[in-house]
């Protein structure tokens, strides 16, 4: 910041995936590092000729949102990390540590027709759930979240716009390993 330099060491954090209609797909990330005494630093020379332009979640931009294979219209998507971090300062010891990690989808979606995707039922069976967000069209641009299996939470009834929505929560399931949600890049 204005030539200051301010540095974490050992940092530990969590990140989310956040898609909202019409809004710029972004990461959120959040940081826990070890305190660094601030330097004076020149700043650095930014060279963004690179930089892509970005493209809203739209449904020419972002053209695959699936419940169970079912096509369900999308306001908000979030995929959280949900990693726990920790600070530990002990005798002989002083880090930063993920401590536990619960990963979770939550959207909001459509109220539509129960015979189509009827999220209450499948909170109620516990229902496993495939979802697969693609945002994008053009190869190289292309990033695809999906999550093999995801356990349905209790959903709750809200509106936007003058009309009834679904807010609707996942609990992403292994399947073997560490693999309860894939970002693919194409």
């Amino acid at each position: 910041m204005d030539g200051t330099l301010y540095k974490m060491l050992g940092m530990r954090g969590n990140a989310r995936f956040v898609v909202p209609a019409s809004g710029i797909p972004v990461i959120e990330f959040e940081f826990w590092g070890l305190f660094s005494k601030p330097s004076d630093t020149a700043l650095p020379t930014i060279d963004a000729s690179a930089y892509q332009k970005a493209r809203a979640a739209t449904p020419a931009n972002t053209p695959t949102f699936t419940l169970g294979g079912t096509s369900v219209p999308l306001r908000n998507f979030n995929l959280d990390f949900g990693n726990s971090v920790e600070v530990r300062k002990l005798i002989n010891e002083d880090q930063v540590k993920i401590t536990d990690r619960a990963d979770m989808v939550e959207t909001q979606i459509a109220a539509g027709d129960l015979a189509t995707y009827d999220p209450f039922t499948d909170a109620d069976t516990a229902a496993e759930r495939a979802i697969v967000l693609t945002h994008g069209t053009t190869p190289g641009n292309i990033a695809t979240i999906s999550v093999p299996k995801a356990q349905t939470m209790r959903p709750g009834v809200t509106e936007a716009q003058g009309q009834d929505e679904w807010t609707v929560g996942f609990r992403p399931l292994p399947g073997s390993g560490n693999d309860q949600w894939i970002l693919t890049l194409t």
